[in-house]
């Protein structure tokens, strides 16, 4: 991967979403999307807290970012960011919702140079260790939340019907 590709660094996807998508729908409560985008989000907490754990800190104490701006060491690691976004239609249900993980624009240089290291410079993997230490945990989280929301739209719908 060459320091220019903004591919992501890191991808989970999860199988067999259609089909719980439809359940959802099907119960009446899969609220534009609402649903699976909450179960997103929180299961890319989980990654997003382990990135920030893991990023390492550099040793100059004040340096500027590429705007000019005198920042502390550390800078990259306070500026990991967490965007979810999506809600791609299939069939009449939304299916896609995505979760990027990753740093600010401002702070490209975790990406680009420490995760992915240069020529002068040895990588420092923090982006991909944590999104594989708790990929596992995330998937249950997320399907902890679809579960969640499924039950109290059964729930609602056996009250409305008596």
């Amino acid at each position: 991967m060459c320091p220019g590709d903004r591919r992501l660094l890191a991808v989970q996807q999860l199988q067999g979403f259609e089909s719980l998508a439809k359940a959802l729908e099907e119960l009446g409560g899969l609220d534009s999307g609402k649903a699976t985008r909450f179960a997103t989000r929180k299961a890319a907490q989980k990654v997003h807290a382990s990135a920030e754990q893991k990023a390492p800190v550099g040793k100059r104490p004040v340096h500027r970012t590429y705007k000019g701006r005198k920042v502390t060491a550390g800078f990259g690691k306070r500026h990991i960011i967490m965007k979810v976004s999506g809600g791609a239609k299939k069939d009449g249900y939304f299916t896609r919702f995505t979760a990027n993980i990753g740093p600010s624009k401002e702070a490209f240089y975790m990406s680009q140079f420490v995760e992915l290291g240069t020529k002068k410079m040895r990588a420092q993997q923090w982006l991909r260790p944590a999104m594989k230490s708790t990929s596992a945990d995330a998937l249950d989280t997320f399907t902890d939340e679809i579960g969640k929301k499924i039950k109290r739209i059964a729930k609602a719908n056996a009250k409305a019907k008596k």
